[in-house]
């Protein structure tokens, strides 16, 4: 039994190696300026030694402790602004430790995903380590990236979660100057609109961008945000899985809500299209979810509430695309009525998008209706543009709301509205409904008397349609409040 525990533990690394490791992260973590003990040679010299004792040792330990020892070592010789000029210990030794991960068989019980996370965390530590501007360094920088694509390919592959490579991605993101982010999220942008591109390989790449464009980094250069919306725009037209189009729905929630400045009309116009192919129905792939996916549709209204706050001068010029967006939102809102036969089913479930499953899952609930009413309020409310633009000539800087360029499209909101609460075949709960109420008023408030009356005489409405629109409207004028002088 005891030579068995002695065979156990023979590959991990002794209690000398380990303290070590732990002094230098004190070092570290405790002192405030590098610059006194970089002057120290004998220290950066013993460090430096014992980087390259470790990368020795590599076949004799277990690769995850040694990965993460090699880290260390690295990181702390960055801080000391070591800078490593090895090409072989720079470039040989991430692809030999990449091979390894590669050949490895990945289970969801395994340790496999733990000496990945190690290698790409070792990665961005090299890269730390390189002057910007170098060859070694853009070589470290692709390099780090095509790792993370293929490896998070296999663990799609074997059914396993990015959850664990995604806090090495922002230590690289974070490591990397203005050029290599934006040159990096062009490369993934290209990579996304490319034809031959395997599913996997696209929701790596789509992943890779949400995590490097939400980790706070600025992004300068504004043909990565076209160049994204572009690719995602091809992709949605031809969807390979659910997943991927709530990935990128997320990307574009973050766009609209980080980088508005940097959008233009004909991004604007990308961005509506994405969206709207989201909430469309679909008749060919991908196959319809076996579960509603109510966070597709926060980020959609999400993403749209936060294009009317920033960029009011992008939406009172796509007026008619953003009145398409909110009547398919009011759309997906539908339950099914009970007791429904087969084709009544069918003839409301063809009308929402495939991620909504009203047969085996639940419809969307309170919290989407009440977030559809946030962006229905938001449409009354006075907003600056945020633009890079400081021009006054060629930007408004008056505080003004969407009520008068939505004027023309508010009574068919309603009408889409009233036409959901009446439809035979499906339901609205009234715990949603009395969620919708401010939004709704919101759109009583832009309609006006006179095009309320229209609604009436050709808004193709039966009697009950007209009752409930009185109604509507009725509930609206009780709650308003009318100041007499």
């Amino acid at each position: 039994m005891e030579d068995d525990e002695e065979d156990t533990n023979s590959n991990e690394l002794d209690f000398p190696i380990k303290s070590c490791l732990l002094l230098l992260q004190a070092l570290k973590e405790e002192c405030r300026d590098p610059k006194s003990l970089s002057e120290d040679l004998k220290l950066v010299e013993r460090v430096t030694t014992f980087h390259k004792t470790l990368q020795e040792g590599l076949e004799l330990f277990d690769h995850v402790d040694v990965v993460r020892a090699l880290t260390i070592t690295k990181a702390f010789l960055a801080w000391l602004g070591v800078e490593s000029n090895d090409l072989a210990g720079t470039i040989t030794l991430p692809r030999k430790l990449v091979r390894i991960c590669l050949d490895l068989p990945i289970t969801a019980q395994s340790s496999s995903t733990e000496l990945i996370s190690a290698v790409l965390h070792y990665n961005a530590a090299e890269l730390q380590s390189l002057p910007a501007g170098g060859e070694d360094r853009q070589r470290a920088v692709e390099l780090f990236m095509a790792t993370w694509l293929a490896l998070s390919a296999k663990l799609l592959d074997n059914g396993l979660g990015l959850e664990s490579l995604r806090t090495p991605l922002v230590a690289y993101s974070k490591a990397l100057v203005a050029s290599e982010r934006t040159s990096i999220l062009l490369s993934l942008s290209q990579t996304l609109g490319s034809e031959g591109t395997s599913r996997r390989i696209l929701e790596a790449s789509a992943q890779a961008v949400d995590i490097i464009l939400k980790d706070g980094s600025e992004v300068a250069n504004r043909s990565v945000i076209s160049g994204l919306l572009g690719s995602f725009g091809a992709i949605v037209e031809n969807l390979p899985s659910w997943e991927l189009l709530a990935t990128i729905v997320a990307i574009v929630e973050t766009i609209c809500s980080d980088k508005a400045a940097h959008l233009q009309l004909p991004d604007a116009c990308l961005v509506w299209s994405i969206l709207s192919r989201s909430l469309a129905p679909r008749t060919n792939s991908p196959a319809p979810s076996s579960t509603t996916l109510p966070h597709l549709f926060l980020s959609i209204t999400s993403s749209t509430t936060s294009l009317i706050r920033h960029r009011r001068d992008l939406v009172a010029s796509t007026a008619p695309h953003l009145s398409t967006i909110i009547i398919q939102l009011i759309n997906c809102l539908r339950s099914l009525r009970p007791n429904l036969g087969g084709r009544q089913t069918r003839s409301v479930v063809e009308l929402l998008p495939g991620w909504i499953n009203l047969v085996s899952s639940s419809p969307l609930g309170t919290e989407e209706a009440r977030s559809l009413a946030r962006l229905l309020t938001s449409l009354t409310a006075k907003t600056i543009p945020r633009t890079h633009q400081h021009n006054p000539s060629s930007t408004s800087t008056k505080a003004e709301s969407l009520a008068t360029p939505l004027s023309k499209h508010a009574p068919f909101l309603l009408l889409a509205y009233v036409r959901l609460l009446t439809d035979l075949n499906s339901v609205v709960p009234s715990l949603m409904r009395r969620e919708l109420e401010p939004g709704v008023g919101a759109l009583c408030g832009m309609v006006g008397e006179k095009d309320r009356d229209s609604i009436m005489v050709g808004g193709g409405l039966d009697g009950g349609g007209k009752g409930i629109l009185k109604m509507i409207w009725a509930e609206w004028e009780g709650g308003r409040y009318v100041g007499k002088g």
